[in-house]
């Protein structure tokens, strides 16, 4: 009967304070309906669910962007506030990018009145059909870095980069054009190249990413 009962996936993890704090997806009965918990540690191995084990962003009324789905969060804390970019979902499963604030990371504010900060790209391009798992992080200088998943008429994802100087108007980078293809990985080919994690360590942007290969017979 948990918002969660049937899945707990992508975390997003941050340090605060003397805890590492975890916001998560969780899927309902249904395996399909997504909403955000957070979790606690002390110590990274034992965590406790927030708000009494109910979801601290539920997804929208119908007719809304996020309707269906509030998933994959991605945090990032400055001016006293947590900021979380998530994929949106509605019952078409049309995916977009969605933004929220939080004093305390319990309680959500969706910005830009609930509307998508960062939709589908121009027709025929890698992004032009779904925008959705976003990794964002911030530079000194304070400008924001979105990696998201693209997906459009190829088959399988892409990833695209965006930047953005407030959190709400994101402009793409590389002309609209991914960021990140698909490759060779000891001698296989990647299909697609989806759910990247990037950190920043002097100066230089390192990036995790999940790769799905052909099969080998």
């Amino acid at each position: 009967g948990s918002f969660d009962e049937t899945n707990a996936k992508y975390p997003f993890v941050l340090r605060v304070c003397y805890e590492w704090w975890m916001w998560y997806n969780g899927r309902s009965a249904d395996s399909f309906t997504g909403q955000i918990g957070l979790a606690t540690s002390s110590d990274g191995l034992k965590w406790t669910k927030a708000n009494d084990g109910k979801p601290v962003l539920k997804h929208g009324p119908a007719g809304s962007y996020d309707s269906t789905k509030v998933d994959h969060p991605a945090v990032v804390y400055f001016r006293n506030k947590f900021h979380m970019w998530y994929t949106a979902g509605d019952a078409t499963s049309s995916y977009k990018i969605c933004y929220a604030t939080s004093r305390d990371g319990v309680t959500w504010h969706r910005e830009n009145n609930g509307k998508p900060v960062l939709g589908p790209g121009r027709s025929g391009s890698f992004d032009s059909h779904v925008v959705l798992h976003p990794c964002v992080a911030q530079t000194p200088n304070g400008r924001l870095h979105m990696w998201y998943n693209g997906g459009g008429p190829q088959h399988g994802f892409r990833i695209g980069y965006a930047s953005s100087l407030d959190g709400l108007k994101w402009v793409r980078h590389n002309e609209g054009k991914p960021v990140l293809t698909p490759g060779t990985v000891d001698g296989r080919d990647e299909r697609y190249v989806y759910n990247m994690m990037v950190l920043i360590e002097d100066g230089t942007f390192h990036m995790w990413y999940t790769s799905m290969l052909h099969e080998s017979y």
